[in-house]
C-alpha cells in the first residue's frame, strides 16, 4: 500500500505518523519547484471543482498509485477523505485533481525509507510544507523517468479539427436544417460524414490474460473516436481511443468478430468493449472490459477511408419548457450509431443555440412543444462539445 503526498497539509499532519502502513509518494514534475507544484495544485483544485459531476473520473489517473476504492491510499487531497469520510463525490473531485496534475506532466514519486521516515516526523502543516520544498528542490528527473515513461507505445496521437467527433467528419456544406416546425424526435439538421481517421492493424496481437481473449488480424481497419466527454481538456485521460474489429474468444467458446476499443495509457492498454459496429463504435455500454495488455499494438494511419458518405443527424429528443435534449446520430445501411447527447437551455426569449464552429444552429421554441431551427454564420469558434448547458444567444 501506497501513501500519497498531496494538496491537503491539514490532513496529512494527521496521517504523517503511523497511522498508514506502507511507503509515501509525492507526486512531482521533473522540472518544477515548491512554487510551480503550489500553483499547479491550486489551479487543478479550481479545475476539478468547478467541473460538472458527469465529468468527474472514477478511476484512478496514475498508474502505480491506489486501486478505486480503496478510500487509504487514494491521491493527493483525496487523504482527507479517508480521514473525515467525505461523500464519493469529493473522492471523485480528488481524483480529478490528480489527473488534471497528470495531464501537466506530473508523476509519482515512491519515497525511500529514509525519506519516508523524515516525512513521518512532519506533525505540523508548516514543517510538511519545509519538507516537501526541500524534497521537490531535488533533481528527480531520473527517479520520475520510469513513472512518466509509458511501458507500450502510444497509438496514433488524438487529433481534432471543426466538424469532427473522433474519426468522423461531418460535412458542413452539406448541412441543412428544416423548414417549418420540428416535434420531439424530429430532425433539426441533417448531412454527410465521413471517417477522416482510420488507420490499419499492421501485426497480429493476442491478449493472454482474462476469461474473454480478443485476437487481432493483420489488415484489420480501426477508426478514431472520441471517448472523452470532459469539456476540460485538463480532465480527459491522455491518449486517443482507436476501435475496430477483433476475434473475440472463450473457453469451450465459440469466436466472434466483435468491436473493441483500445487506449494507450502509461501502464498498457486500456481495452473494452463497446457497442456500434466495425464500421463506427458507439458509447460504452455493457461490453467487457478487459485487463492491461502490455504487448505492442501497431497501427499505421491511412490517406483516405474505401467507405462511401454517412448520413450525419441530429434530432430532438426530447422538448421541454426550460431546455431542449438534441442527439448526433450517423447511419450507414440502415444501422445507427449515438455520437453524442446535449442538452440546451432555451435563454429568455425561446432560443437554444448549438455551437458549429464557423456557424450556429439556432433553435427556437414554436408552441409548446416545438421548435423552429435555423442555420446562420455567426459562430465563435466553438463546436457542439461547447453546447452543453449554455443559453442561447
Amino acid at each position: 500500500m501506497i501513501r500519497h503526498i498531496g494538496i491537503g497539509a491539514a490532513a496529512l499532519a494527521l496521517v504523517a505518523g503511523h497511522a498508514m502502513a506502507g511507503p509515501a509518494a509525492i507526486l512531482a514534475r521533473p522540472d518544477g519547484d515548491f512554487a510551480a507544484w503550489q500553483a499547479d495544485h491550486a489551479r487543478c483544485h479550481e479545475v476539478a471543482g468547478a467541473a460538472r459531476i458527469d465529468d468527474l473520473p472514477v478511476g484512478n489517473p496514475v498508474p502505480g498509485g491506489p486501486v478505486t476504492g480503496d478510500m487509504s491510499t487514494v491521491i493527493g487531497a483525496s487523504i482527507a477523505f479517508a480521514i473525515v469520510g467525505l461523500i464519493e463525490t469529493d473522492h471523485q473531485r480528488r481524483l480529478a485533481e490528480t489527473l488534471c496534475l497528470r495531464n501537466l506532466g506530473y508523476g509519482l514519486v515512491r519515497l525511500t525509507p529514509q525519506e519516508d521516515e523524515t516525512f513521518r516526523r512532519q506533525l505540523s502543516p508548516e514543517s510538511i510544507d519545509h519538507w516537501r520544498e526541500a524534497f521537490l528542490a531535488q533533481d528527480l528527473k531520473t527517479r520520475l523517468a520510469a513513472a512518466l515513461t509509458p511501458v507500450v507505445p502510444r497509438l496514433p496521437a488524438y487529433r481534432d479539427a471543426p466538424y469532427t467527433q473522433g474519426g468522423l467528419k461531418v460535412d458542413a456544406a452539406s448541412l441543412a436544417a428544416p423548414a417549418g416546425p420540428v416535434e420531439a424526435r424530429g430532425l433539426v439538421l441533417a448531412g454527410k460524414a465521413t471517417r477522416w481517421r482510420t488507420a490499419a492493424l499492421t501485426q497480429p496481437f493476442q491478449t493472454q490474460s482474462g476469461f474473454i481473449r480478443v485476437a487481432g488480424v493483420p489488415g484489420a481497419v480501426f477508426y478514431q473516436v472520441d471517448m472523452r466527454p470532459q469539456r476540460e481538456p485538463l480532465l480527459r485521460q491522455d491518449g486517443a481511443t482507436w476501435c475496430g474489429p477483433v476475434t473475440q474468444s472463450a473457453p469451450r467458446g465459440a469466436a466472434s468478430v466483435e468491436v473493441y476499443c483500445f487506449a494507450g495509457r502509461d501502464d498498457g492498454y486500456e481495452i473494452y468493449q463497446t457497442s456500434g459496429y466495425d464500421w463506427f463504435g458507439g458509447a460504452y455500454g455493457q461490453g467487457f472490459t478487459l485487463p492491461r495488455f502490455t504487448d505492442p499494438i501497431v497501427l499505421r494511419e491511412r490517406d483516405a477511408d474505401d467507405l462511401p458518405p454517412m448520413d450525419f443527424t441530429v434530432r430532438a429528443a426530447t422538448i421541454k419548457a426550460r431546455y431542449i435534449d438534441l442527439e448526433a446520430t450517423v447511419a450507414r445501411k440502415g444501422s445507427e450509431v449515438v455520437l453524442w447527447s446535449r442538452r440546451l437551455k432555451f435563454d429568455a426569449t425561446g432560443a437554444a443555440v448549438l455551437p458549429l464552429w464557423d456557424r450556429r444552429l439556432v433553435l427556437t421554441r414554436s408552441g409548446a412543444d416545438a421548435v423552429a431551427a435555423a442555420l446562420d454564420s455567426r459562430g465563435d469558434g466553438r463546436g457542439w462539445r461547447e453546447g452543453d448547458q449554455i443559453s442561447g444567444p
